[in-house]
Order: structure tokens, then sequence, then C-alpha cells
């Protein structure tokens, strides 16, 4: 444990970013079902597992996008002024700012960008989230969704997640 360290932490919308995990899964051949089914019943899929089983990082669509109990779990080990949190829509908008973000909060010499940033667009062919899904997805982040606004103080106003 070092107090001293410094993170920086790049967040997405949790739905995004859930459905991305799927997308990635089910790419890679680690998940065949359904996207509404495995949000439903990922916390399921994973009674039995140890925390450090690989399963973990294969269903863990929903955990990982509960960031507010993330963030206030590490600023209570953590000074606020050794966190730097970002929002992965920034990153894509302005690299250039975002990384001179990162450069004085390091305390480090601005780095140029050398190429463009090129966005990965996964394979295959999925059928988007349903309404459904996202109305679902909305209502089980919503609290913890409000404690990440509150605690990290990050502008989330246009994240399909966010409605307050």
């Amino acid at each position: 444990y070092n107090p001293e360290i410094q993170i920086i932490l790049i967040f997405r919308d949790p739905i995004e970013r859930a459905w991305s995990h799927w997308r990635m899964e089910m790419s890679r051949g680690a998940d065949n079902v359904p996207f509404s089914y495995a949000i439903r019943n990922g916390r399921a899929r994973l009674n039995g597992f140890a925390r450090n089983h690989p399963a973990w990082r294969t269903y863990s669509y929903v955990e990982r996008g509960l960031y507010g109990a993330q963030i206030s779990n590490l600023l209570r080990l953590f000074h606020p002024s050794k966190v730097l949190l970002l929002r992965s829509n920034d990153l894509k908008r302005d690299p250039a700012g975002v990384l001179a973000l990162i450069a004085r909060f390091l305390q480090i010499s601005p780095f140029p960008i050398k190429e463009e940033i090129a966005e990965h667009v996964g394979g295959g062919a999925y059928v988007p989230p349903s309404k459904e899904d996202i109305a679902y997805l909305r209502d089980f982040y919503q609290n913890d969704m409000e404690l990440f606004v509150d605690t990290a103080c990050v502008n989330v106003a246009d994240w399909p997640t966010y409605w307050r």
C-alpha cells in the first residue's frame, strides 16, 4: 500500500461498458448467451466461484459498472488529490486535451499524440441492447450512479445510464 501513488481511472457509461464487454466475450467464444440473459443472470452464474476465478472476469458484465461503490472504497484509501477520474467520452472527443490533463496531474512534461487514435469496432453482427435491457440496467445502476456522481464529481449527464 502506497498512499502517495497517483491513480488515473477512466470511465464509460456502465450500459455501454456492459454491452461492449459482452460483445468481446461473445467474439472470443467465452460466452454464448444473449445479452438479456447475461445481464439478468450473470451474478447467479458466478455463484460457487472464488472471487479470483476467471469466470469473474468473463461474466461480470453488470458488476464492473458499479462505479460508485468502487470510487467510495478508493477514496477511503487515497486522498482525492492522488486520484484523477476521467471519462472515455472526453478522451475520444479531445485526446490531446485529456493527455495534457494527465501530464499536469502527473507533473510531467506534456507529450504529443503521435498518431490518430483509432476506435475499436468489435467484430460480429450483434443486435443492439433492447429498450427493455436498457431500462433494466438503468434501474439496476440508479442508486450506484447517484453515489458515483456525488462521490466522483464526474459529469455523466450525457450517459444513457444517468437520469436524475
